[in-house]
């Protein structure tokens, strides 16, 4: 029945984008109501969980609720179940972006690991297991198995606890399933991203990258949660993108809902956060219509989280440490550490990431006082100040995290360099990266575990 449950919420959420958004690519449409059904039955699984409601009353409500909305939606405008936006789609187009998805997905399915590598089966596989048991799924909350991290957020182990619950605690396919979805989705958006605005030749040309080379492997196939984080911020991002001139009010909904609710899939989605609201309200403390719209977008998946911090997730390892701030952050050569570690594997494992950075800021150094990068470089600066006051081994959380959040911030980056680029009209990019950098990064991944 779970299955229904998504598909349901899924064209509901469909169709609240086409009656209250101006968005009309219909792929761009398609991604974000996805993204939006699963967070809506993430945050009210867990809501109902914590309220020991059945899952089955869960699924009940939420096969009612959509359909009803579904019902009254097609009855107003019958339009929505017209194609005609498909047959616009030009036939070559259509073929070159289905080839390049087969492409991909072959090297998702070909490289993909039983279970995933060591986060995914130790820590969201694992929580996800308590969180199928009503009775006893606050025992995942203890100090005592402090290893698999129980503080970190619920959204992932949610999602994948109404697989397991629904097709058995033992289903592999389930995370894999979900892997696979997130990484098809994450390439999607971007794409049609660029296709919404009309850039079609810089979209097309952003998503070969990311499709027929390796540079997101190997790392959206590990079923780990940072792939999902990096989608989750990548989808505001792209929503400032796309600000209408009409029907603005939900559009803005939607951005503070996705900002806030990538503080439910990982602490530093919490950061993020923070950040991008920071961020849009210095841009837009002259528009306080924004501001609120923003806020009301924000509330439920602050709520639930704040709930979650409150009432259950013991301390995290880095705030539960009655540590000694002030030294580590005067200890200079943990900064240079930091350095030469972060040098040291973005000069060996991120030379395309190194080289389009250095092309935009030779192209257009406006690109650094960009929303988008304003936000990202405070966000890395964050990742780098935890490093610093860490209680663990540095040396070792170095070597078991830095690569996965480079790998959190790589969509981001990628996506507004180009799109940037696209919007400002810099032609000449292209023969800099393409005709110099590209056939000497094809067939290598951006980052090697």
């Amino acid at each position: 029945m779970i299955l229904l449950v998504v598909l349901f919420c899924f064209f509901a959420s469909f169709l609240f984008l086409h009656r209250h958004t101006a968005i009309k690519n219909l792929l761009l449409k398609g991604v974000l109501a996805f993204y939006i059904a699963i967070s809506i039955l993430s945050l009210f699984f867990c809501l109902f969980l914590f309220a020991k409601i059945s899952f089955l009353v869960f699924q009940a409500v939420f096969l009612i609720i959509p359909l009803g909305y579904i019902a009254i939606s097609i009855r107003k405008d019958p339009t929505v179940y017209s194609l005609q936006a498909f047959k616009k789609v030009p036939s070559l187009l259509f073929m070159v972006i289905l080839l390049a998805l087969l492409q991909f997905s072959y090297q998702f399915l070909n490289t993909v690991v039983r279970w995933g590598d060591w986060d995914a089966w130790a820590i969201w596989s694992q929580h996800a297991r308590f969180l199928t048991d009503a009775d006893y799924f606050t025992s995942l909350f203890s100090n005592n198995i402090s290893w698999t991290h129980p503080d970190y957020p619920l959204m992932l182990p949610s999602i994948l606890a109404m697989g397991f619950k629904s097709f058995g605690i033992n289903t592999a396919e389930v995370p894999v399933i979900l892997g696979y979805l997130i990484a098809i989705s994450l390439v999607l958006l971007i794409l049609s991203s660029f296709l919404e605005k009309g850039f079609r030749l810089s979209g097309m040309s952003v998503f070969l990258l990311l499709t027929v080379t390796e540079l997101l492997f190997a790392f959206v196939n590990t079923q780990q949660a940072d792939t999902f984080l990096a989608v989750f911020m990548l989808i505001p991002i792209v929503l400032m993108n796309h600000l209408p001139i009409q029907k603005i009010n939900y559009h803005l909904i939607l951005v503070g809902f996705f900002a806030a609710i990538c503080g439910w899939i990982k602490n530093e989605g919490l950061v993020f956060f923070a950040l991008f609201a920071f961020c849009f309200c210095i841009g837009y403390f002259r528009k306080p219509v924004y501001l609120k719209y923003f806020a009301i977008g924000a509330v439920l998946p602050l709520f639930v989280l704040v709930l979650f911090k409150i009432v259950y997730a013991p301390a995290g390892d880095i705030l539960g440490e009655n540590g000694l701030f002030t030294q580590k952050l005067s200890d200079f050569s943990r900064y240079e550490m930091v350095w030469a570690f972060a040098k040291d594997y973005l000069s060996e494992n991120c030379k395309f990431l190194i080289y389009m950075m250095a092309a935009i800021l030779i192209v257009n150094y406006k690109y650094y006082f960009s929303f988008a990068f304003l936000v990202t470089a405070g966000l890395f600066a964050s990742y780098i100040l935890v490093y610093i006051i860490t209680p663990h081994d540095l040396g070792w959380h170095l070597s078991t995290s830095f690569y996965r959040l480079v790998h959190q911030v790589f969509p981001l980056l990628i996506y507004s360099v180009f799109f940037y680029l696209a919007s400002n009209g810099a032609a000449g990019f292209w023969k800099v990266l393409y005709g110099k950098l590209i056939s000497r990064f094809k067939g290598n991944s951006l980052i090697k575990i």
